[in-house]
């Protein structure tokens, strides 16, 4: 019997070793008498996920899917060797609901250890009316079932789980934009172990009736005995424009159209509901100009929001949606550091904040930290905090409130000016990532910055005759200015192109002189300070 066992074993041991994993390629034209694994010979998107095993990938050839019934992924992967769904090198695939679409998910994942990356999802909000969307709600509300027709103004971009029986786990979704569906863009319900990270979410939730935002991580659940670490993760992500313009079938009110939320994750809204024991990290994301909360983290525990920057959100406050920037409700053992929060005080001059920390709505917040985080509203030394039911009872020093952070420009660049006060103002106490939102090195002076962005100019030094101070210009690579301190009264400058040509010239009234350089070309220059007694002294600098 032994000898059994063991021959049995080698048997298995060697049919494991060669197993091979296969990739599939499908495309909007493929059909099943392909052999699948070939460009020229591809498959559809869902025989090919009927068909997958561990470690196996399926690459997405260029064309638009056109889907008017769920995509569903329901075989999975294990811990080392996941199911990849990837856009094939060079091809650009867009998962495009129909016109009408009678999908309520464009892709359902019911899976574990599974990676969509580098796709498309784009929605139906195009030929979809807000007039459609509160009919609808209006007919469920009296009492209708006509879901054949209701399903046409709640489509799902991606939604992980929302089934009872199972919790999907190990699920990645990255490098994907998701856009244009009338219900959530990304959203996860009943979960474990999510990692949302590098997309770009926009215009969703508009038309539904069932309070979608952007991203969303909805009832996480226990799928492990114990935790290390960051088990769910939302992380580098642009997230804007998505708002609920219908009112949500459960309260008969307006509700979230969230950039990001992070909800119930102590499951207090379900029946016997068990609270999550894993820790969320939300970081390096920006979310801007939604009608909800920028970033919002409702009824849950042991989640730490940093290096975000929210900008402008809860524009649709007038209906009801949203309290601001950064918002925390009824929440334990939340860590709020180095997020850069500016809120637009005329939406609502009493309902949206820069920072609201309200325990209001259940038990209380309790283990709330709040640590060197900026806030803005448009007004110097106007805070845009609110405190109210609970165990935080002052935002500290360590954080920056009422002052601007001085982006290059809002919307179109949330980086970081020369000068701004979020400059080296982080801690990395908390933790901090290896990169920031666009993959450059973070810590690149002597302290993490706030907000999403690192700032990355270098400033340069340029020594005198010694024992006199220091020329310091800055930023350097530079676009729009360049600043140069420490110069003595009365000095003149020039600036000349790599050609020799001389280009400016100023006597400097001040230590301090801000160049406009925004019309130069790009390239290398020069500059000259000709000082008193004709000491002249010479720098470089970089137009990007």
């Amino acid at each position: 019997m032994k000898k059994f066992k063991l021959i049995s074993l080698i048997v298995a041991v060697f049919s494991f070793q060669i197993v091979k994993a296969t990739t599939y390629y499908v495309s909007p034209s493929g059909v099943s008498t392909n052999t699948g694994t070939s460009i020229n010979s591809p498959w559809a998107f869902q025989y090919a996920a009927d068909r997958t095993n561990a470690g196996d990938i399926v690459y997405l050839l260029s064309g638009n899917y056109i889907i008017n019934s769920d995509l569903k992924i329901s075989r999975s992967g294990n811990s080392t060797n996941y199911i990849t769904y990837a856009a094939a090198t060079g091809n650009t695939p867009v998962i495009k609901a129909a016109n009408p679409c009678n999908a309520w998910n464009i892709l359902r994942i019911l899976a574990n250890y599974i990676v969509v990356d580098g796709i498309d999802f784009f929605g139906n909000n195009a030929n979809i009316t807000l007039s459609q969307g509160e009919t609808n709600y209006n007919e469920v509300i009296a009492g209708g079932s006509n879901w054949s027709k209701y399903v046409q103004t709640n489509t799902n971009g991606i939604c992980i789980g929302n089934d009872n029986t199972l919790v999907p786990h190990h699920v990645m979704i990255k490098n994907c934009k998701v856009h244009d569906f009338s219900g959530a863009g990304i959203a996860s319900n009943n979960t474990d172990f999510i990692t949302i990270e590098n997309n770009i979410v926009y215009n969703n939730a508009w038309y539904g009736m069932y309070a979608s935002s952007g991203i969303s991580i909805f009832h996480s659940q226990n799928s492990s005995n114990s935790y290390s670490g960051f088990a769910n993760t939302v992380r580098n992500n642009i997230v804007y424009n998505n708002k609920a313009l219908v009112k949500w079938t459960a309260k008969k009110a307006y509700s979230d159209g969230n950039g990001i939320i992070i909800d119930d994750n102590k499951n207090t809204q379900i029946s016997g509901g068990i609270p999550y024991k894993g820790s969320t990290l939300i970081e390096n994301n920006v979310s801007y100009q939604n009608g909800g909360s920028g970033v919002y983290v409702m009824s849950s525990q042991h989640v730490t929001v940093r290096n975000n920057t929210s900008y402008w959100n809860s524009t649709e406050t007038a209906k009801g949606s949203g309290n601001g920037e950064l918002v925390c409700l009824d929440n334990n053992d939340i860590t709020w550091v180095n997020n850069i929060a500016w809120v637009n005080p005329t939406y609502s001059s009493t309902d949206v904040h820069a920072i609201d920390d309200d325990g209001a709505w259940g038990t209380g917040n309790t283990n709330i930290t709040w640590k060197n985080n900026l806030t803005y509203t448009g007004t110097a030394g106007q805070t845009g905090v609110r405190i109210a039911k609970t165990t935080t009872t002052s935002i500290d020093i360590s954080n920056k409130l009422g002052v601007n952070p001085l982006f290059i420009n809002p919307i179109t660049n949330f980086k970081l000016q020369a000068g701004s006060p979020s400059i080296n103002a982080g801690t990395s106490t908390y933790g901090a990532s290896l990169t920031d939102l666009a993959g450059a090195n973070r810590i690149q002076g002597n302290s993490i910055d706030m907000g999403a962005y690192e700032y990355q100019g270098i400033t340069t030094t340029i020594s005198t005759t010694p024992g006199n101070n220091l020329f310091t210009i800055y930023p350097n690579p530079a676009d729009e200015f360049v600043m140069i301190e420490n110069i003595e009264m009365d000095s003149k400058i020039e600036l000349y192109d790599v050609l020799g040509q001389k280009i400016f010239h100023q006597i400097v009234n001040d230590h301090t002189i801000k160049i406009d350089i925004s019309e130069f070309k790009k390239g290398i220059y020069f500059f000259k300070i000709m000082m008193e007694g004709n000491s002249v002294r010479i720098g470089k600098f970089i137009k990007e």
